[in-house]
């Protein structure tokens, strides 16, 4: 690899103490720029031979994030990146917007009364499990350990992306068979809840197989993406039997409302019975604004454009400060809603 490149990541994992895999992710994309300082035409040349490899729009933008933070990074640049820069750069593809694949209920059904007969069928059982009861990612439960989950509260410990760690609840069924599991393999505190025989991780590919596997006996086929389909299915779920979407956004570890969004979306695909507003009969060009979270997302917005480059919050006056100025500001650029002539029909409820 280039020496700009080295430094690159060295600055990155000694600096802002990026994770090993992000240190890998970087290898990876850095190795499609083909010099040290690219000129624009040899970026547009990436993004065409990264189509002509057949790879996907989310695979392309991918590789183009961290290629402008490597851009960035080599203009010598100290400020946030943004419109003033004049180094290189290159424009995300725009990315399809499909519905999550998810399990329907009656595979749902299926995957839960499967009874196992060995132990790595109920080692795999016991991971369906848990994935549909937590919505975690499978990453997250590869590497849970036992002594992260407390049984008597029904809570465990979900070391998430970036380092984050948090506190997610379990049924009661759940806690069941995971009990019943550690005892029958004897896993102790330290050891890891879902190892291969060896006690080493169990390899993700292996996990993907058996899963396939497992829905083929079942009479269906595995939906796409099939192991983060499980916490799709979570999600909708949740959102489904009257969840809020903030509580699912702190459940599924995602920083912003934002990436929580197209779970609601998918919901929304042929279940608008679901909806409160469809069952109080709101009219539909009203409909089109409240059934959203756009009004209340948008002033948040606001305040944090306007707050972001506040790094030093000394006490809760000031923060109260800043954000009622931010509002402040930001309601001169507000715009009437969708339908605000028949905000009348909202006084009868």
């Amino acid at each position: 690899m280039e020496p700009r490149f080295e430094q690159f990541i060295r600055e990155r994992q000694n600096l802002t103490n990026v994770t090993p895999a992000t240190v890998e992710w970087y290898r990876r994309c850095l190795s499609w720029l083909p010099s040290e300082s690219p000129a624009q035409a040899d970026l547009k040349n990436l993004v065409l031979r990264m189509r002509q490899k057949c790879l996907k729009e989310t695979g392309v933008n991918t590789v183009i994030r961290c290629a402008n933070a490597y851009l960035h990074w080599n203009g010598g640049s100290e400020r946030k990146c943004g419109p003033g820069c004049t180094h290189p750069r290159i424009a995300q593809l725009k990315e399809p917007r499909l519905v999550l694949p998810t399990f329907t209920e009656q595979q749902v059904d299926r995957l839960i009364s499967w009874k196992p007969t060995g132990k790595y069928q109920r080692r795999l059982h016991v991971l369906i499990l848990f994935l549909l009861d937590t919505g975690c990612r499978i990453s997250e439960a590869i590497g849970l350990n036992v002594s992260e989950i407390d049984f008597d509260n029904l809570l465990i410990t979900l070391d998430g992306e970036r380092r984050k760690q948090r506190v997610v609840p379990i049924s009661f069924e759940l806690r069941k068979a995971r009990f019943r599991y550690c005892k029958e393999n004897g896993r102790k505190p330290e050891a890891q809840l879902f190892a291969s025989r060896t006690g080493a991780n169990w390899n993700r590919r292996n996990i993907l197989r058996d899963a396939k596997l497992l829905c083929r006996k079942l009479g269906f086929d595995a939906p796409t993406r099939t192991l983060h389909s499980f916490r799709h299915t979570f999600a909708v779920n949740y959102l489904r039997r009257g969840g809020s979407v903030f509580h699912l956004q702190k459940v599924l570890g995602h920083s912003t409302l934002e990436m929580t969004r197209p779970a609601a979306a998918s919901l929304h695909e042929g279940l608008e019975e679901y909806f409160t507003i469809d069952r109080l009969g709101v009219p539909p060009i009203l409909q089109r604004c409240l059934a959203t979270t756009d009004i209340i997302e948008s002033p948040h917005a606001g305040v944090r454009i306007r707050t972001r480059r506040v790094t030093n919050w000394q006490n809760g006056t000031m923060a109260r400060r800043w954000m009622a100025s931010a509002l402040l500001r930001t309601e001169k650029k507000f715009r009437r809603i969708m339908g605000y002539k028949e905000l009348w029909a909202l006084e009868r409820f």
